[in-house]
């Protein structure tokens, strides 16, 4: 005994709502995700602006001790009075101090990066490279400004601006794509929403072919038997 199509709905439909309830908690689980990793590029985006910000005041405190070390050697040189002279010193000073708390912040961003790039993607390996360089390049002399430094230093400065921008891009893309698992668990139930559905339908034209070719033999056998 074939048990009714109207019998099956009622177990065809739970199945059915079980799955489309587990999509919609798969939906939003991929939206928490998402959430979580926008917000992560954009800190990821503010903290590289930071260092490239960092590394701009750190050029412009090494210009400010270099041009106030040569004013006080010519205050010297000159036999200029010694309040002169002080003012360059306490120039020196207050730059040396700037200097020193940009390198702290410079060096912070950089070990933050670090820990959150993933150095197994390649742009953002080049790009962890660069920046370690430039950090290199902000530690070579204390006082003194070097141009072919600064010149060096600003050349990788380009380099890490275009290497954020292709790499905040790829990751973005990645991020609007959503996560790999998620996509492919959801496809599967939906296929398995789709197969369910098609069964039952067969099932149901097998069915009424039967009921249609019981009938049949009934009348057949009234009318010959």
């Amino acid at each position: 005994m074939w048990p009714e199509p109207k019998d099956l709905a009622f177990v065809v439909a739970a199945v059915v709502a079980g799955l489309f309830s587990y999509i919609v908690s798969l939906n939003s689980k991929d939206s928490a995700i998402t959430d979580i990793r926008v917000k992560w590029l954009e800190e990821l985006k503010e903290e590289t602006a930071q260092l490239i910000s960092y590394f701009y005041a750190q050029r412009r405190c090494k210009r400010a001790i270099s041009i106030n070390l040569e004013k006080l050697t010519g205050a010297r040189r000159e036999g200029l009075s010694e309040e002169t002279k002080n003012g360059f010193r306490e120039e020196v000073k207050r730059e040396k101090d700037i200097k020193r708390q940009n390198h702290r912040e410079l060096v912070k961003r950089w070990h933050k990066l670090k820990i959150e790039l993933n150095s197994r993607d390649e742009c953002f390996a080049m790009l962890l490279k660069h920046i370690s360089k430039l950090v290199s390049y902000m530690e070579i002399g204390d006082s003194k400004y070097d141009k072919d430094v600064a010149y060096r230093a600003r050349w990788k400065n380009r380099h890490i601006t275009k290497l954020s921008r292709i790499a905040y891009k790829n990751e973005w893309e990645r991020i609007k794509q959503g996560d790999a698992k998620i996509a492919a668990s959801r496809k599967r139930a939906y296929w398995y929403i789709t197969g369910l559905v098609f069964l039952y339908s067969v099932y149901i034209f097998v069915h009424a072919a039967f009921l249609s070719s019981d009938a049949k033999g009934g009348v057949f056998f009234m009318i010959f038997g």
